[in-house]
């Protein structure tokens, strides 16, 4: 467990966490305005903030030496989960104090928000690699700020700024954490994700690049 956490960047994730934190508290509740079509669009700095908590975590997951790290579902396996368990509560903690305002309404949405912008960040760690899980942040600010409110009214579907009703905006956050957290999955037990998606062909090709061709030709009697 040590070396684990000797190989993992903890405490620079923990050093990021902690500006974008404080960068929320002195945001509060300020607007960030940009131009979507001809609607200029608004969004709070805290949610942008969140996302970025919310990368720093799974970024922090990044290996040195991914080669070694791919199938090992021992020690190795549980160090991972319970190292994304325990940071994602810690960061779910951050964004809960610094954006929420008091009211019980308030603190689910930087919840769900949050369990969106997880999803998000790791899903791209499964597609991609963990180091650039920041992807999958900005895609998600992209989507919200140019899909997520039609005529001025929150979408229901958005998890950022939907009230807390808006059943929708829960399924699609679940939704985003299941599917990240299946892509990490595979992606950690072993190989790329196609080897864990197509197992069989995998093999299959392997075992026809290994043999060697015989030349053709003329045998001699």
């Amino acid at each position: 467990m040590t070396l684990y956490l000797r190989s993992r960047r903890i405490g620079l994730a923990l050093t990021i966490m902690a500006l974008l934190t404080i960068a929320t508290l002195i945001t509060g509740e300020s607007l960030l305005t940009l131009t979507s079509g001809v609607n200029p669009v608004t969004i709070p700095y805290h949610y942008v903030l969140s996302a970025f908590i919310a990368s720093a975590v799974t970024s922090s997951l990044a290996s040195p030496l991914t080669a070694t790290d791919e199938g090992d579902t021992g020690v190795l396996q549980k160090a991972r989960w319970l190292h994304l368990i325990v940071l994602s509560a810690f960061g779910l903690l951050l964004a809960t104090a610094s954006s929420a305002t008091g009211t019980g309404a308030e603190a689910l949405e930087v919840i769900r928000a949050y369990m969106a912008w997880s999803g998000l960040t790791l899903l791209a760690a499964g597609l991609l690699r963990e180091s650039l899980s920041w992807v999958g942040a900005l895609f998600g600010i992209f989507i919200i700020i140019w899909f997520g409110s039609p005529d001025g009214e929150h979408a229901p579907w958005n998890w950022a700024q939907a009230p807390p009703e808006a059943s929708a905006s829960w399924w699609v956050s679940a939704v985003f954490l299941a599917v990240g957290l299946l892509l990490c999955h595979v992606r950690w037990r072993g190989a790329p994700l196609r080897a864990g998606l197509l197992p069989g062909r995998t093999v299959l090709r392997r075992r026809t690049l290994g043999r060697r061709k015989r030349p053709r030709g003329r045998h001699r009697l």
